[in-house]
């Protein structure tokens, strides 16, 4: 009972940590250990991940016969000291809060000198470490040097006998830390990292805007009594994140742009490639996925090594600078994470006010500082006889559904089916004189001007805000696309009408910059109940959106046509289009809008194949499916149509990997490593089993000398005759297994189970194991591939491509289809090359290996070294401290030394 009680109070302490604080567990026996051995000789930011990493190890801990508590606590003290050091605070340093809990179930050894020489400075007249003390179990032995260890030394000694006593006992240390701040008076804020909001319902799954979850962060502050000088509690509310994203106005950054907040401890809130879930789980670490973790700069570094411009942006966030870094090159990665492109970005950041969050924005240096500016329609139609809302009739549109148009600031007694009814509601009442444009938020200035609580301005229950300037570009691209999509389609011209019959073209869209999303079908009804505008909301979000503009630099006439990913399996494959529209003024050009189309896979592999078949266009030459294997690939290398149907999706260097790497070595293609930091990985557990296979009766006579044997040894035990062996090769219990990537052991000791020795000892009694499908965060990595289109603006292609020593692969024919992102690869139907290695190039995701065979946590101490913004309001001594005598003092009871169960140490600094 004393180990589960001691566990469980080292348990509830990680729990009362943040990822502001830091802190490390070691036990101590004849020698001290540290329960994480790559954590040794540190103290570690107590984000989850880590915590759960820290409990997981106490699984493993076993007790031992004696413990010297000298030697414990001359290594904290050290450990203690050395980071004091680091962090420059051997004064009177407010902000170096240290403390070290000791968890035990008696003092074996007079420990005064140690503490006399190490925990008292300044002539004696200062304590920098508080020591809180944990007596646990109802025989607890040297109950008053437990007591004398913990009053002497600002802290709060507490007996813990009960498992039910563990909360409220470990609560009191909160309240000996606040002291310093109740006698000062102050009432600082606190604002949390970020974690997941379990209340939060779902939204309309139907919808693309439906959400798996919502973040949030808490504003928090003591609530003290003055005259009592006792803290009360505290008072705090919640603030979703998304509600901070608005304040970013994402719209203005546009396409292929992003933002991200990152706190003081340089961890993001927000950040397009933050996965706080995975398929329904959630991840250990998504609320300390630090911004050098998903900002993939394009720098060549390996692994988790940081290069000096990622360390300056990110040092300049967290101190909450305000700044730009100019021209940083970045590995963009798209649709999840299967497309590449090499991009140069201007950073923006600048700190959040009174918050401990910064804000940032990575703008395209090409096209991102520029934007369009439109005539304001809303003004001009006011009072005109076509009304604004006729801009947005029918039903085959959507706005961007993450973007604030314009909302009621109470949303109760405001439900809208969806965002577009929302809009038209606002449109309709723009058309009122009273109506004014308002934002969320007011801005600093007046901010400050009605600062005094006389001037507080209260929201009626018809209080809204609108983004005038987002509705105005609304506004403009509904009346400009309304005509083009007003009426049904129709050709202008017999060989455009017989081009569309040609390819099956079923679709055509249109996305602007302002969020709209335009569609219609052309002579046919969308299959299933989801339509175009239903699975594409987005507009500047989508791939196809996005993959145009970046093509766009290449060829400004060019469309971009892409098939999904892996789809042999689907029997009406269709083909996307896209093109983008750049308006160009004085020399400079900006996305506007991106047009496009879709139409039939197979009409399109069947036109190809007779174009490149034919044999009247080439009399004796080789053919497509005639001596021919022919491709067409995109510009990330996944092939588009093949004399295969089951290819459509597949990368190319999966079909053909000999001829891919030629295409890499004559810089055709250039390869791209992206990482993933967030990664969940699956993997087969063991768990006891209770069923076993067949029994003999020499089995059950076995069994039972083996349990009369097992009786015979406690007993021993139970009377203390155990020094002729040791008593935890006796133990039997069965755990969870985790892979070694993922396990965390101690050195040598204490002694801790072996899982795989148990789980033979169940194939030893016949019994059938039985596993489990058990998920741990794990790190990967894939490569990707860019087409270098730069290269075909010259007269080098079309042309035939043959090896050049040491090269080995087959010859073959290349040429860049004009006005696309395609290229076409004509192979000889010959035979492969003999003694040539098979070479294969793929996407897939792999584990990272590091140097050192470097594993799961201590690949991640690196981060652990990285500049942390201390928070303001901490407060670490008062003079008035000494004044205060209640330090867990209790009335003597009856104790009798006994076996030491666990002996753990838990240090703390916050």
């Amino acid at each position: 009972m004393n180990k589960h009680i001691a566990s469980l109070v080292v348990n509830t302490i990680l729990d009362t940590l943040s990822n502001n604080d830091y802190v490390n567990v070691m036990n101590f026996s004849e020698e001290v250990n540290y329960m994480v051995p790559c954590f040794e000789n540190q103290i570690i930011q107590a984000t989850e991940e880590n915590i759960v990493i820290l409990k997981d190890s106490l699984k493993t801990l076993e007790p031992e016969r004696k413990s010297l508590l000298d030697i414990g606590l001359q290594e904290a003290f050290k450990l203690l000291h050395k980071y004091r050091k680091i962090r420059k605070c051997l004064g009177k340093s407010k902000y170096c809060n240290q403390a070290i809990m000791l968890v035990t179930d008696g003092i074996p050894n007079n420990v005064s000198t140690i503490i006399n020489e190490y925990n008292r400075i300044a002539n004696e007249s200062s304590i920098p470490i508080r020591i809180f003390t944990f007596l646990v179990g109802k025989e607890a032995s040297h109950l008053s040097d437990s007591i004398w260890i913990a009053c002497s030394n600002r802290g709060f000694h507490s007996h813990v006998d009960a498992l039910e006593q563990v909360t409220a006992s470990v609560y009191k240390y909160i309240m000996v830390f606040a002291r310093p701040l109740v006698l000062n008076g102050s009432n600082p804020l606190s604002w949390t990292h970020a974690y997941l909001d379990d209340t939060f319902e779902f939204g309309n799954k139907s919808s693309r805007g439906f959400e798996k979850y919502r973040l949030l962060t808490t504003v928090a502050g003591p609530v003290i009594d003055l005259k009592a000088k006792q803290l009360l509690g505290v008072v705090g509310t919640d603030v979703p994140v998304a509600e901070i994203s608005k304040l970013m106005y994402l719209y203005k950054t546009g396409v292929n742009s992003h933002s991200f907040i990152v706190s003081n401890n340089g961890y993001v809130l927000k950040h397009p490639d933050l996965r706080p879930m995975f398929k329904d789980i959630l991840t250990n670490n998504y609320n300390s996925i630090d911004l050098t973790e998903v900002e993939q700069l394009d720098d060549d570094t390996d692994p988790r090594q940081i290069g000096d411009i990622l360390l300056r942006l990110r040092n300049a966030t967290v101190k909450g600078e305000e700044g730009v870094i100019h021209d940083i090159k970045i590995k963009y990665h798209y649709d999840d994470m299967r497309r590449v492109s090499r991009e140069i970005n201007d950073y923006y950041y600048a700190p959040i006010k009174g918050t401990p969050f910064s804000i940032g924005f990575a703008i395209p240096d090409l096209y991102g500082n520029y934007s369009i500016e439109v005539a304001d329609e809303i003004a001009l139609r006011k009072f005109s006889s076509e009304p604004i809302s006729d801009f947005f009739s029918g039903t085959n549109w959507k706005i961007h559904p993450h973007w604030a148009y314009c909302k009621y600031h109470y949303l109760e007694g405001h439900e809208f089916i969806n965002a577009e009814k929302e809009l038209i509601h606002f449109i309709n009442e723009m058309k009122s004189n009273d109506f004014k444009w308002s934002l969320q938020y007011e801005d600093d200035n007046e901010q400050e001007q009605n600062s005094g609580c006389d001037n507080n301005k209260t929201l009626g229950k018809e209080s809204y805000y609108c983004d005038r300037n987002l509705v105005k570009h609304l506004v403009f691209d509904a009346r400009v696309t309304k005509p083009t999509f007003e009426a049904s389609w129709r050709t202008q011209t017999t060989a455009a009408n017989n081009l569309r019959l040609l390819y099956n073209a079923t679709l055509r869209f249109v996305g602007t910059m302002s969020g709209l999303t335009r569609w219609e079908y052309i002579d046919i009804q969308p299959n299933g109940t989801k339509s175009f505008g239903d699975l594409h909301p987005r507009a500047i979000d989508e791939t196809w959106y996005k993959s145009a503009v970046i093509q766009h630099r290449y060829n400004d006439r060019s469309f971009v046509y892409t098939v999904p990913f892996d789809s042999q399996e689907e029997d009406d494959i269709l083909v996307t289009a896209s093109s983008a529209i750049f308006p160009e003024q004085n020399g400079i050009a900006s996305p506007a809008a991106v047009v496009g189309f879709q139409f039939s896979h197979s009409h399109l592999q069947k036109q190809f194949f007779s174009i490149t078949t034919a044999s009247h266009l080439c009399k004796g030459c080789l053919s497509c499916e005639a001596g021919l294997s022919c491709y067409i690939i995109d510009h990330s290398g996944y092939i588009v149509v093949s004399h295969k149907k089951s290819d459509t999706g597949v990368f190319f260097g999966e079909i053909d990997g000999n001829i891919m790497n030629a295409t890499i070595e004559e810089g055709i293609f250039e390869k791209v490593t992206v990482r993933d930091y967030q990664a969940i990985c699956y993997y087969d557990a063991w768990v006891s089993g209770d069923s076993s296979i067949l029994t003999t009766p020499f089995n059950h006579l076995m069994q039972g000398a083996k349990w009369i044997l097992g009786q015979i040894i406690w007993l021993t035990v139970k009377l203390n005759l155990n020094p002729l062996w040791d008593t935890n090769s006796l133990i039997i219990e069965a755990a969870e297994q985790a892979p070694a990537k993922f396990k965390s052991t101690a050195t040598t000791k204490p002694k801790h189970k072996k899982k795989k020795d148990e789980e033979e000892r169940w194939h030893e009694f016949n019994q059938i194991p039985q596993y489990k499908t058990e998920h741990a965060a794990c790190e990967k990595e894939r490569d990707l591939y860019v087409l270098q289109q730069q290269m075909f603006t010259d007269h080098l292609y079309p042309r035939l491509i043959t090896p050049r020593p040491p090269s080995c692969f087959r010859p073959f024919y290349l040429k860049k289809i004009p006005h696309s992102n395609l290229l076409l690869i004509a192979i000889p139907m010959e035979e492969k090359p003999r003694n040539c290695p098979i070479i294969v190039h793929n996407t897939r995701l792999r584990d990272i290996v590091y140097e050192n065979e470097t594993d799961f946590p201590c690949q991640k101490l690196y981060l652990n070294k990285l500049y942390r913004q201390p928070l303001q309001g901490c407060f670490n001594d008062h003079l008035l401290e000494h004044t205060i005598v209640d330090c867990g003092r209790s009335t003597q009871i009856q104790f009798s030394v006994s076996l030491v169960i666990v002996s753990l140490l838990l240090l703390i600094q916050l």
